[in-house]
């Protein structure tokens, strides 16, 4: 008698396909996050075999290529940083693929980012004659949003003969003139102060220069 055994061969066909598109979560464009603070973004893939490659970049260099996968579904990369000014209008990107993905999957963010100006020069002569005026001005920034800007002259507001702003990638430099007429009753010194503040986040800087008076003397014969 003879006893044959049936072997049974099992052939499993894995179906390959791309990961889904990405989603970001921890923030949306056109929030307003404040320098110091700690951002933390989400970035998540559902789907795809094998699964998604999750890399975060920003402004088009990589910053992020770690990612996991918690139920063998859904990948994802968290990525997290300190807010600085650099960071304001920076596009974040987070991609998705796998070996099947004809081309990346991508979803972005562009952040909003608030700061005071931590920088403020005057520009202007260090000495002036009786009758003479003199234009100084004042170069504040960068900052978001741009900066209020006020003279004091001897302790005293004097307003601005013009201002204007300049967009920069960074946010707002503003800049404004102020002009000085000399007098003989001025005196020897002249206290000339550039007062940069944000009113959003409270906070302000400034710059002082002082101002050397030449007195012209006539002699009698």
């Amino acid at each position: 008698m003879q006893t044959s055994l049936n072997k049974i061969f099992y052939r499993c066909f894995c179906k390959l396909e791309p990961p889904g598109v990405p989603r970001i979560e921890g923030y949306k464009t056109g929030d307003v996050i404040s320098v110091g603070d700690t951002l933390t973004l989400a970035c998540m893939s559902r789907g795809g075999n094998p699964s998604a490659r999750l890399i975060w970049y920003k402004d088009n260099i990589t910053v992020d290529t770690s990612y996991s996968s918690t139920d063998g579904r859904e990948v994802t990369n968290t990525y997290s940083f300190l807010v600085k000014p650099e960071h304001n209008n920076a596009y974040l990107v987070c991609e998705a693929s796998n070996q099947v993905s004809n081309y990346p999957l991508t979803s972005h963010i562009q952040l909003s980012v608030f700061y005071p100006p931590n920088s403020i020069k005057i520009i202007g002569p260090d000495k002036g004659k009786v009758g003479e005026t003199l234009t100084f001005e004042c170069i504040v920034g960068p900052s978001n949003p741009a900066a209020e800007v006020t003279w004091v002259i001897d302790g005293r507001p004097m307003l601005p003969i013009a201002s204007w702003t300049k967009s920069v990638k960074e946010g707002w430099i503003t800049t404004t003139n102020v002009s000085v007429t000399l007098n003989s009753l001025d005196p020897d010194t002249k206290s000339i102060s550039c007062y940069a503040a944000s009113e959003t986040l409270r906070d302000t800087i400034l710059q002082t220069v002082n101002l050397q008076i030449l007195c012209e003397y006539t002699s009698r014969v």
